[in-house]
């Protein structure tokens, strides 16, 4: 695979912009706008980065279903038009934009090394911060940054996290992190900690490649059926019997209340036959109802955007990078990295923030998942040179 050539320095400088671009999540009007800054520049320099460097982009698979998105979103856009349809289009291209970017970038050995160490730190600042809030019960009254701020720990612990069973001690580290996710609420965090876990000691003994690709269709055909059988479950008379025992054990409720969004999103599709294409970008069904949340499920929220088409599509966008990451597994590198992919997809059975709201968390998803492959790249290029 080519990489996008003499860059380093643009990606030093876009590495740097987007651990500025968290400030975007301070309630501080003056360091927001820093923030947003930061983050527009990083947009407007990789796709410079494009232009300059075109002949150099390599077109694969990951392109190729990007384009295809990009081109499905503009049709569905202009068939519903109005300016919140033009900004989600935009938004999920743009998105899609940046990871097929960074995946062509080359990561050198110093640059991941400062991604690294800056992700450390970042998580050291989110650990104590936040154990703080909870010690002192201000988690939901705090006023200084977002509540998302949070979400950046798991994407960010990509960069540092060892999950492998043989190193014992390095396996603390992941505990600790699943442990205080779960303490201080966040359980979906804390669950996704746990799938990664498994998923990479898992590859650690396949060895080879064979059946993987199925693996991915298995997950995904359960992650993207789990909204229909969680409103199915929710009118059941066990309902009760399961939210008890998860506040007695989590301290929160299993039906929280997405179970309305989701049926409402259902029960749409099905009166208006929009199973194929989707109920349309403008939100008119939530505007209509008074609902101003999100579905808090990425599957949901595409499919009632552009129906099947763009599920299944972003669903082969995902399997273009579990394909890449999955090639060699005897590769540690890889399979972390094919770990935080299922561990992404999972977090997006109860979050939308890589398709759509928080695009600085996105930004944070789509960077680790490009720059830890491209790492893995720029390693195997060295081995395969000291070998001949």
């Amino acid at each position: 695979m080519r990489s996008i050539g003499k860059s380093g320095s643009i990606t030093t400088f876009i590495i740097g912009l987007s651990f500025i671009s968290i400030l975007y999540l301070f309630q501080n009007r003056f360091i927001s706008i820093i923030g947003t800054a930061a983050l527009s520049l990083l947009i407007g320099l990789s796709i410079i980065l494009v232009v300059t460097k075109l002949r150099s982009f390599a077109v694969d698979r990951s392109f190729d279903v990007f384009i295809i998105i990009t081109l499905y979103m503009l049709f569905i856009m202009i068939m519903d038009f109005s300016a919140n349809a033009a900004y989600k289009a935009f938004q999920l291209i743009m998105l899609l934009f940046l990871y097929t970017v960074y995946e062509h970038v080359r990561i050198t050995s110093i640059q991941f090394n400062f991604l690294k160490r800056a992700a450390v730190l970042l998580s050291v600042f989110l650990f104590i911060t936040y154990l703080i809030l909870f010690l002192l019960n201000q988690m939901r009254n705090q006023t200084v940054f977002s509540p998302t701020l949070i979400k950046l720990l798991l994407p960010i612990s990509m960069y540092y996290l060892d999950f492998d069973l043989k190193n014992k001690r390095k396996l603390i580290w992941p505990a600790l992190l699943f442990l205080f996710a779960f303490i201080i609420g966040e359980r979906t965090m804390s669950l996704c900690f746990i799938v990664i876990f498994f998923v990479y000691n898992y590859l650690s003994k396949k060895k080879k490649p064979k059946n993987v690709k199925i693996i991915y269709w298995i997950i995904c055909g359960l992650l993207i059926s789990f909204p229909f059988l969680y409103v199915w479950v929710s009118y059941l008379p066990i309902r009760k019997a399961l939210d008890l025992w998860a506040l007695q054990r989590t301290g929160g409720r299993i039906f929280s209340g997405r179970n309305v969004i989701w049926d409402l999103i259902i029960q749409s599709l099905n009166n208006n036959h929009s199973w194929l294409t989707g109920l349309g970008l403008s939100n008119q069904l939530f505007l209509d109802n008074n609902i101003t949340l999100s579905p808090h499920n990425v599957y949901m929220y595409l499919l009632r955007d552009g129906g099947m088409i763009l599920v299944v599509l972003f669903a082969l966008f995902l399997s273009t990078i579990w394909n890449k990451t999955t090639v060699d597994l005897n590769d540690k590198n890889s399979r972390i990295t094919a770990a935080y992919l299922i561990g992404m997809m999972v977090m997006m059975t109860f979050e939308v923030f890589l398709v759509a709201n928080n695009v600085v968390v996105s930004v944070f998803w789509w960077m680790a998942l490009s720059f830890r492959y491209r790492y893995i790249g720029e390693e195997s290029i060295v081995n395969e040179r000291k070998n001949t």
